[in-house]
């Protein structure tokens, strides 16, 4: 990260910390956590909603998909299909991007592509196994 990025980056961390939006969010959460333990939900489901909201927002940089909802349907289309899949990152790469990295980003992406596959495919299978 050069340093005009890591600066913008910070100084809209520190926006958020002066505007108290990490106050409203962990309020926000409490709420929803009592709200469904009094109606006896699972407040897991909060919580894991809560990680998914927030590293859409602040989370990886380096990842084309800005929105991880296109890649949670490529997911579905991919684990949809009959076919065994073997090479469920391979399928995901964006081979045009990860061409364009240097060494230390691609490997970052990789990471990041089986990080980010590993947990969408947790909330595909909660996603079926609630239908």
């Amino acid at each position: 990260m050069d340093k005009i990025k890591k600066r913008e980056y910070l100084q809209e961390a520190k926006k958020r910390m002066k505007s108290g939006y990490w106050q409203e969010v962990v309020i926000r959460r409490n709420n929803e956590l009592n709200t469904a333990r009094l109606n006896g939900d699972n407040p897991e489901r909060i919580i894991a909603k809560y990680r998914h909201e927030l590293y859409s927002t602040f989370g990886s940089k380096v990842l084309p998909y800005k929105d991880e909802d296109k890649l949670f349907e490529k997911i579905k289309l991919m684990h949809a299909s009959q076919t065994v899949v073997t090479d469920p990152i391979g399928r995901l790469t964006d081979v045009n991007y990860y061409n364009s990295l240097d060494e230390s980003d691609r490997e970052r992406y990789v990471l990041e592509l089986a990080n980010a596959y590993r947990r969408l495919k947790a909330r595909l299978n909660d996603n079926e196994y609630n239908l």
